[in-house]
């Protein structure tokens, strides 16, 4: 799941974050990245400088590309609802949703 090349440039925890907080706001990449560095809130949750500059959105669909690539697309959702369960966010016998199917991002022409 990481670049193939070159020196890892941020953790891949952080995008894999953000795609979360975004799928659950309903936010396109542009605004999930504006999001992070308008957002005190995301900003602190994603372990980044109070002043930096974010990242730029194109990051997110490059990192969308490689969980693609590699089959690992089930488990990012996977892992967060695993987490979400051991925090006890789900109780039993309620309706949960955990069955998400992967959305493959369409290459311009």
């Amino acid at each position: 799941m990481l670049p193939s090349r070159g020196r890892l440039a941020a953790s891949p925890g952080r995008p894999a974050m953000v795609s979360v907080l975004r799928f659950a706001e309903g936010l396109p990449d542009r605004q999930a990245a504006h999001a992070v560095r308008s957002g005190i809130d995301r900003t602190y949750a994603l372990g980044l400088e109070l002043t930096g500059p974010g990242f730029d959105f194109c990051v997110l669909s490059e990192f969308r590309e490689r969980l693609i690539a590699c089959g690992a697309e089930a488990r990012l959702p996977d892992a967060v609802l695993e987490h979400a369960c051991a925090a006890g966010l789900f109780k039993a016998g309620g309706r949960q949703r955990s069955d998400g199917t992967h959305v493959r991002p369409q290459r311009e022409i």
